[in-house]
């Protein structure tokens, strides 16, 4: 019983989070769900249908995506592999995977196919990986580089064997439009990759196919209203790859247009994405560099709005990574990515390599594999190498964006903190309850750390404790949330920060913001970085009972902070999506509304 008033509370949020236009175009939603469940009630390859028989004329062009002989200075490409501590031969063509159990998700319609809280299978995140088909793009990749003709053959299988065992719009590898796009995307680069001779005649004829299908349903499922966050822009940079494949210039224009139209309305004008979560960041920004890059390859205009916007989410990505790869992010990362294979910080420095070969930088942090490279030319990549470099400053400060981030002038100790909004939208769907929590690195190691993601669509009560205010290096009033959990994906009332005063100097560098998340009372945070050491002062006005929280690790030496009056407790720690272990955390009860703490930086 309770599970269905759980439901029923969850939908009643979610409505109320929703405008009277939004309720509209998803019940038209509905309806065709329900058309398409009556015309593809035939299991079918994607190849084997028509979605809608407009574009059956189509032909694919493989140049038009460019891509270049190997390129001898390139570092090899990464191999294969899944987030989480998952082996990916152990599950490279176990397509309906649950990984975290030995259970496996059933083949029903994918419209109907029950995914939200089934712990007995596990979080369809994690296959989702899997069916992205990122292997797809590598294996192709490497049989264009080294001409090899048995890594043909096992392609052609895992495509025909992928392909009989998941029939279109049954499954879990169709639930979510964004998904087909990014598989789309990637059967949209093998295409590009593979030999055009009678070798493969029949698998390019196939991959065509199946590249027109996907897009056709991607243009007409597009996310909207409250859910046009990332998941919009991916299908958007979709449908741009394959009108350029195409030469569709209805798919290319029409993306090119919504992509310029999201841009603004997406991301701060200081670069930061509004989803405020560096990952989402990053997703956003290889989705556009990726389109960009293509644009330019076929003589095809760029809005000119998208290389300042594209510069300055480049720049911010570069300042959140440090020297030793380690990164200052917020909020959710699910590790995910469209072509390029890295992941987590890897995958930052491997986008800041893609982003200055498009934009026209050069990233000390950056990687050019051969998964980049085989995009661009030789004279391109050399022309790259004379770049001047960026130049990360050791104070980052965006006010409208609303994250902070401190080098100390060795650069042994990257600092970041949070005085930013919850997230993007009604919904924030990626925000955590973490607002005026801060994270210090020193010397690539967290010693300040977040507690992470872990999971997404299993475990409700894990997904909310990795949101929960408690579990973040910030204060706690009465032990409630900042902001006001209504679902995994879905906030209701929301703490707002407030910028009060900033100041700098030559190796100095004060903050002060506070927020409403526990209105009337107040909470106010200051940090003063000086050199070697950082103070962190907190105010709480009104009697409640407070806490403040560090999830600090006292056995690294270069970071020292008086532990009097603290005790222990485990918190949850995800390394990576999908992995779940403990960490250590500190927490004191603050007395006369104010505690400050000391971190000295040896």
């Amino acid at each position: 019983m309770k599970k269905y008033s759980d439901k029923l509370r969850w939908y009643f949020r979610r409505f109320t989070a929703m405008s009277p236009a939004e309720i509209c175009w998803r019940v038209n939603r509905q309806l065709l769900q329900f058309l398409d469940r009556l015309r593809f009630c035939k299991k079918c390859p994607v190849y084997e249908v028509s979605y809608r028989r407009r574009y059956c004329l189509l032909q694919a062009n493989g140049s038009a995506f460019s891509v270049q002989p190997p390129y001898s200075s390139a570092a090899a490409a990464p191999p294969i592999s899944l987030i989480g501590p998952y082996d990916y031969e152990q599950y490279k063509t176990d397509w309906l995977a649950g990984f975290s159990t030995d259970n496996r998700w059933p083949l029903d319609c994918s419209y109907r196919l029950a995914y939200r809280n089934r712990t007995e299978i596990g979080d369809i995140r994690l296959n989702w990986e899997l069916n992205r088909h990122h292997a797809f793009t590598a294996m192709a990749g490497k049989i264009f580089r080294e001409q090899d003709d048995q890594m043909l053959s096992q392609f052609t299988a895992m495509f025909s064997d992928w392909n009989r065992n998941n029939p279109f719009l049954w499954g879990p590898a169709w639930v979510s439009p964004m998904e087909v796009a990014i598989r789309c995307m990637n059967w949209c680069y093998c295409y590009s990759f593979l030999p055009n001779g009678p070798c493969c005649s029949a698998l390019l004829s196939q991959l065509q196919n199946g590249i027109i299908q996907m897009t056709d349903y991607v243009f007409v499922n597009l996310s909207g209203y409250s859910s046009a966050n990332n998941h919009l822009i991916v299908e958007l940079a979709c449908i741009a790859h394959s009108g350029i494949l195409f030469h569709n210039t209805k798919w290319t224009d029409t993306a090119v247009a919504r992509l310029t139209e999201e841009l603004p309305r997406q991301n701060y004008d200081d670069g930061i994405n509004k989803e405020l979560s560096l990952h989402y960041h990053a997703f956003y920004l290889e989705a556009m560099i990726l389109v960009q890059r293509l644009l330019k390859k076929n003589g095809q205009t760029v809005p000119t709005c998208w290389q300042p916007m594209l510069n300055k989410m480049a720049n911010y990505l570069a300042t959140c990574v440090g020297n030793h790869g380690e990164a200052v992010e917020f909020s959710d990362n699910d590790e995910g990515r469209i072509y390029l294979s890295g992941h987590g910080v890897t995958y930052y420095r491997q986008l800041l390599g893609l982003c200055g070969l498009v934009l026209g930088c050069r990233y000390d942090q950056e990687i050019l594999d051969e998964d980049i490279c085989c995009l661009f030319t030789p004279d391109e990549l050399d022309a790259h190498t004379l770049l001047p470099g960026y130049i990360v400053p050791k104070i980052s400060h965006y006010p409208t964006g609303g994250i902070t981030v401190l080098r100390s002038p060795d650069d042994r100790f990257l600092i970041g903190i949070d005085h930013a909004a919850l997230g993007f939208g009604t919904i924030a769907a990626h925000g955590h309850a973490d607002a005026l929590s801060f994270q210090v690195y020193a010397d690539g190691k967290a010693v300040f750390a977040d507690p992470g993601t872990g999971v997404y669509h299993s475990h409700p009560e894990l997904r909310n404790a990795f949101r929960k205010t408690e579990n973040h290096n910030t204060v706690c009033v009465n032990g409630q949330d900042q902001s006001q959990m209504s679902g995994p994906f879905l906030w209701g009332k929301k703490a707002e920060c407030l910028l009060e005063e900033v100041k700098t100097g030559e190796g100095f560098f004060s903050l002060t913001a506070s927020h409403n998340g526990y209105a009337p009372i107040k909470v106010r945070r200051s940090f003063i970085f000086d050199r070697d050491t950082m103070t962190v002062t907190d105010e709480i006005s009104g009697d409640a009972p407070s806490t403040v929280t560090f999830l600090y690790d006292p056995d690294n030496p270069a970071v020292r902070m008086d532990l009097s009056g603290f005790h222990k407790r485990t918190v949850p720690y995800s390394p990576s999506f999908g992995f779940v272990s403990q960490c250590t955390a500190y927490t004191k009860p603050i007395s006369n509304g104010k505690n400050v703490a000391v971190l000295h930086f040896k």
